[in-house]
């Protein structure tokens, strides 16, 4: 069953945004590849969430609010504890964008690389291209302000 977060129902939520929040948002941005039904919709957006999750969720500011079992809400000195960042919203709406036209998480193996190739008496060298990871700058752009330091950046203050 599809349960969008409140904020104040992270016990039972499977889903960081709404349909009806990823339809305004897409809609609003001219996105027409944003279709289908709602059960459609509602499993992009559960997959955008899990991929969020996965990649993101550890290193998110705050601490979790142990009875929830998203990232958020969460505890921060930045953000109130029974909301979701908008900022949090879009980058779940990009991602489920691309969640209705494919898998977020593929498995990356390494692919053979040809170095040789003869057909009769023509002959082609050549390596394959290798498959990488996909890149979400808008992603990581909205989500940037809600992830913690490493430690290794630090923000120099010079008297």
């Amino acid at each position: 069953m599809f349960i969008a977060a409140t904020g104040l129902n992270g016990d039972e939520a499977n889903a960081l945004i709404s349909v009806d929040y990823a339809d305004d948002y897409h809609s609003l941005r001219g996105n027409g590849s944003w279709t289908g039904d709602d059960v459609v919709k509602q499993a992009a957006i559960v997959r955008a969430t899990d991929y969020i999750e996965q990649v993101y969720g550890p290193r998110f500011v705050g601490k979790t609010i142990p009875s929830t079992l998203l990232s958020w809400p969460r505890y921060s000195l930045a953000y109130d504890s029974t909301t979701i960042p908008d900022a949090l919203k879009r980058a779940v709406a990009e991602l489920a964008l691309d969640a209705l036209s494919g898998n977020l998480n593929p498995n990356i193996g390494s692919t053979p690389q040809v170095k040789r190739k003869k057909v009769d008496v023509l002959e082609t060298e050549f390596f394959e291209a290798r498959q990488r990871p996909t890149i979400r700058p808008a992603v990581s752009g909205y989500l940037a302000p809600l992830l913690a330091s490493n430690g290794l950046n630090v923000p120099v203050v010079r008297v």
